[in-house]
């Protein structure tokens, strides 16, 4: 999504590089959510992990909540993943 990108390079400048997969952790983990990253690449593991030196401020996390799709709001799961029709709440 062009905001997830926008703010990933709004956040990682020329030097840091923040993916845009470090950005929607970050977003998750600021809002307090739990979060367990899905891969077997071990560069994608030690990548997920390099979320803890860069926050995101109030103005970004308001830009990623905008994006939430009415209905969904707790739902972190792919849209592909059958758990995604559990109701958590």
């Amino acid at each position: 999504a062009p905001t997830v990108l926008s703010i990933a390079e709004e956040v990682g400048g020329d030097d840091d590089g923040v993916t845009p997969a470090q950005v929607l952790l970050k977003w998750a983990l600021q809002r307090k959510c739990a979060i367990t990253p899905k891969t077997s690449s071990r560069e994608r593991m030690v990548e997920n992990a390099n979320i803890f030196n860069f926050e995101l401020t109030d103005a970004q996390m308001m830009r990623l909540e905008k994006m939430q799709v009415p209905g969904e709001a707790g739902r972190l799961c792919w849209r592909t993943d059958p758990l995604r029709l559990l109701d958590f709440e």
